[in-house]
């Protein structure tokens, strides 16, 4: 509660409640939970795109970037097209970029095997509902991911929903 205007970060210990609420990392992923929104809460946070920015991503920025063996930690350029069409650069860290290709090959894979069956319209779009969902093989909306963030706070305890009564 208190000003509208004022930005206030999460704090880390938050921070780290939210991710492991999230999903699995590309390397804990023997769990069978998606890692799909780690990713997407990795990509947000670390590179600083914005919700637009993130629901335009393509795979087609990913799979062309090789990040050899060293390179985990060095930060590759990569091109997104935001607000106003204002077209910027973002560094994204070598360890984020195997973590989206392997969610390309695996989890996006078995979404779009859904697309095929229903002979819908071949996308993409980087991030797409979950197989198991009714929106697989379709591109995740800006709303659905801010669904699923407000969400993961709430269940994490990092926010509350207050209701508020009307006086008579």
């Amino acid at each position: 509660v208190g000003r509208k205007d004022v930005v206030k970060p999460l704090q880390i210990n938050h921070l780290r409640r939210l991710l492991a609420h999230l999903g699995p990392t590309i390397h804990e992923a023997g769990e069978m939970r998606s890692v799909r929104d780690r990713i997407i809460c990795d990509l947000a946070y670390i590179t600083g795109m914005r919700l637009g920015d993130v629901v335009q991503l393509t795979t087609l920025k990913f799979l062309n970037i090789t990040v050899e063996p060293g390179q985990e930690y060095q930060d590759f350029p990569v091109i997104v097209e935001g607000k106003r069409k204002v077209v910027r650069r973002v560094a994204v860290p070598g360890w984020l970029v195997i973590a989206i290709q392997a969610y390309i090959q695996k989890e996006r894979s078995a979404s779009l095997q859904l697309v095929r069956q229903r002979k819908d319209k071949f996308t993409t779009g980087l991030f797409l509902g979950h197989p198991k969902s009714k929106s697989a093989g379709k591109p995740i909306t800006g709303s659905a991911i801010q669904k699923m963030f407000a969400l993961a706070c709430m269940q994490c305890g990092i926010t509350e929903q207050i209701e508020i009564e009307d006086e008579p």
